[in-house]
C-alpha cells in the first residue's frame, strides 16, 4: 500500500516530466519558428531592419547591456550630428579648422513681412470717341506692358511714375497707369458690381489723375467670414445632418433679421430690374411713336385740312405715291378718317394711281410685270429658276395694292411663287445665321 510520500512524490515526477515536455516544445517552436517570430515582432513593434534594439513604443525591452551602450552611442552620435563630443576638444578643434577651410554655405530664409501686391496696367491714349449722351470721351489702349509693386508704394505717386520711365515710357498726359487689386480697397472703397460690369476708375488724387485705380468688388474684399455666414453654415449642417443646433437665442436673433433682410434685398433688387427693362420698353416705345409721328406728321394734317375744307383732292395730284400712301395708311390702319366719303374714295384712286405709274415706270419692276403678263396669258413659267430678287419685285407689285393680280384661273401658279419664295428667304436666313 502506497504512503501519502510516495504519492507525492509520483506527483512531483509528473510535473517535471510535464515541463521538461513543455521547454522541449517551446525550444522546437523556437527553433522552426524563431525568425519568422522576430520578423513579426519587429513589424509589430515598428523597429528598422538595421536595428538591433527595440524602441521605446515597444512592450518590452530584451537588449543586453552591450547592445544598450551601442544604441546610446549611436543617439548620442545622432545627437552631435558626427561631430565630436564636447570631452574631446582637440578633435573637435581639428573638426572646426577643417570646417572653415571650406565651409558650407547653409541659406537660412528669414521671416519677411507680408507684402500686399498689386499690379498696374500701362495704358496709352488712343483718342476720343462719344458717348450714348453725345460727349467726347477719352479711349485708353493697354499693350501689355505692366508694374507689379506693393501697395504701399501707393502712397508716393513718384515712385510710380519712375517706375513706368523704368519701362523706357515717358510720362506725360498721354500716358496712365491702372492698377487693380483688392488691396486698393483702403483707397478706395469697394462696390457692388452686377454681372458683366466694368470695375469703376478713381484717380489716386487730384495731383496726380493719370494713377488710376480700380475700385474692388465688394465679394473679393470680404474675404472674413461674418457672423451670419458661420451661423448659416452650422444650421445648414444641423438640417444635413440631424446635428442640435447649441446657438444662444442673441445670435440666431442676428442670424433670423440678416435672413429676412436678405431676402428683401433680393425681392428689391428683381423689382429695380423688373423696373429698368419696363423702363427700356417704354423708352423704346415712345422712340418709335415719335418716329412715327414724325414721318407721318405732314401726312395727319392733310387730312385734318381736308375735313375741314382748307384743302382739296386736286391740289394733291402733285404728291407721289409715298405720301399718299402714308395718307392712306393712317385712313385704313390708324384710325384717322375722312369724314367726306367721296374725298376718301377719290384720295384712294389718286394714291392706286400714283402707286401704278410708280409701277409701271421704274426698271426693276419691269420683269415682274413682264412675268405676271407671262402668268395671266398661260405661258409656262419655269419658277424653280427664279432668283429671290426677282420674286421680291413680283411679289412688290402682287402686294402693292394697286388691283396688279395674277388670274384665278392660275392661282396654283401664284402658290408656287409663294412656296419657291418663302423657301429661298428661309434659306437665305439660314446662310446669313
Amino acid at each position: 500500500m502506497r504512503t501519502h510520500k510516495s504519492i507525492f512524490n509520483i506527483e512531483v515526477l509528473n510535473q517535471a516530466k510535464e515541463q521538461e515536455m513543455k521547454d522541449y516544445k517551446l525550444e522546437e517552436l523556437e527553433n522552426d519558428y524563431g525568425d519568422l517570430m522576430e520578423e513579426i515582432l519587429l513589424e509589430v513593434f515598428d523597429v528598422q531592419e538595421d536595428a538591433e534594439e527595440v524602441d521605446d513604443r515597444s512592450i518590452y525591452d530584451l537588449s543586453s547591456d552591450e547592445e544598450i551602450e551601442r544604441r546610446l552611442k549611436r543617439e548620442s552620435d545622432l545627437l552631435n550630428e558626427g561631430c565630436a563630443d564636447l570631452d574631446n576638444l582637440e578633435l573637435l578643434e581639428k573638426q572646426a579648422r577643417t570646417y572653415f577651410e571650406n565651409p558650407n554655405y547653409v541659406y537660412t530664409p528669414e521671416d519677411e513681412a507680408a507684402h500686399d501686391w498689386v499690379t498696374g496696367f500701362i495704358q496709352i491714349n488712343a483718342g476720343m470717341k462719344f458717348d450714348s449722351n453725345g460727349k467726347p470721351v477719352e479711349t485708353w489702349k493697354s499693350f501689355g506692358d505692366k508694374v507689379i509693386c506693393d501697395v504701399e508704394l501707393l502712397s508716393g505717386p513718384v515712385s510710380i511714375i519712375k517706375q513706368v520711365e523704368a519701362t523706357g515710357i515717358e510720362w506725360s498726359s498721354m500716358v496712365r497707369i491702372v492698377f487693380y487689386g483688392k488691396s486698393l480697397e483702403r483707397f478706395v472703397g469697394s462696390k457692388i458690381y452686377r454681372k458683366g460690369e466694368k470695375k469703376e476708375l478713381a484717380p489716386l488724387c487730384d495731383e496726380y489723375k493719370g494713377i488710376q485705380l480700380a475700385i474692388p468688388s465688394y465679394e473679393e474684399c470680404e474675404s472674413d467670414d461674418s457672423i451670419f455666414s458661420r451661423i448659416d453654415s452650422l444650421v445648414k449642417e444641423s438640417i444635413q445632418y440631424g446635428s442640435e443646433l447649441n446657438i444662444d437665442r442673441v445670435a440666431m436673433g442676428h442670424y433670423e433679421m440678416t435672413l429676412a433682410r436678405l431676402e428683401e434685398l433680393k425681392y428689391e433688387e428683381s423689382e429695380a430690374l423688373n423696373n429698368e427693362r419696363i423702363l427700356r420698353i417704354q423708352k423704346k416705345n415712345v422712340e418709335r411713336r415719335n418716329d412715327f409721328d414724325a414721318q407721318f406728321k405732314e401726312a395727319r394734317e392733310t387730312i385734318r385740312a381736308l375735313n375741314i375744307g382748307e384743302v382739296k383732292v386736286s391740289q394733291l395730284f402733285d404728291k407721289d405715291a409715298r405720301f399718299l400712301g402714308q395718307v392712306m395708311y393712317l385712313c385704313q390702319k390708324k384710325g384717322e378718317r375722312i369724314e367726306n366719303p367721296a374725298l376718301f374714295f377719290q384720295l384712294k384712286a389718286l394714291a392706286n394711281k400714283r402707286k401704278c405709274e410708280e409701277i409701271y415706270s421704274s426698271k426693276e419692276s419691269e420683269g415682274a410685270i413682264t412675268t405676271i403678263n407671262k402668268i395671266n396669258s398661260g405661258e409656262l413659267v419655269e419658277i424653280h429658276l427664279l432668283s429671290l430678287d426677282e420674286l421680291e419685285s413680283i411679289f412688290d407689285v402682287l402686294w402693292s395694292g394697286t388691283g396688279i393680280r395674277i388670274s384665278k384661273d392660275y392661282k396654283s401658279v401664284y402658290f408656287d411663287l409663294k412656296k419657291r419664295f418663302t423657301h429661298l428667304k428661309r434659306v437665305k436666313g439660314k446662310v446669313a445665321a
